[in-house]
């Protein structure tokens, strides 16, 4: 029986829980994490300025469904926070 090839169609979640979103570690590294979109809107619809406590806040945010090794830590911080400058900006 000959096996049938199937193309690459991208995964999109049809479920109501937290959404998938690729994120940019730097040198290449790519990383899915759920909720993130979800998370940058509700920080911005408060009007939160970045800071290094709001790297705080949006780490401890992005755990709740995310694993987040307590070696990249600060890693995912400037991350995240680079994330929210960007997602800011794109909605002025």
């Amino acid at each position: 029986m000959k096996a049938m090839s199937q193309p690459l169609v991208p995964f999109r979640c049809t479920c109501k829980g937290p959404q998938p979103a690729l994120v940019d570690l730097g040198n290449g590294r790519m990383v899915g994490l759920l909720g993130l979109r979800e998370i940058l809107e509700q920080f911005r619809a408060q009007g939160r300025e970045s800071s290094p406590e709001l790297g705080e806040e949006l780490l401890a945010a992005v755990k709740v469904h995310n694993y987040v090794a307590d070696s990249v830590a600060e890693l995912y911080k400037a991350v995240l926070l680079r994330e929210y400058e960007a997602y800011c900006a794109a909605r002025p």
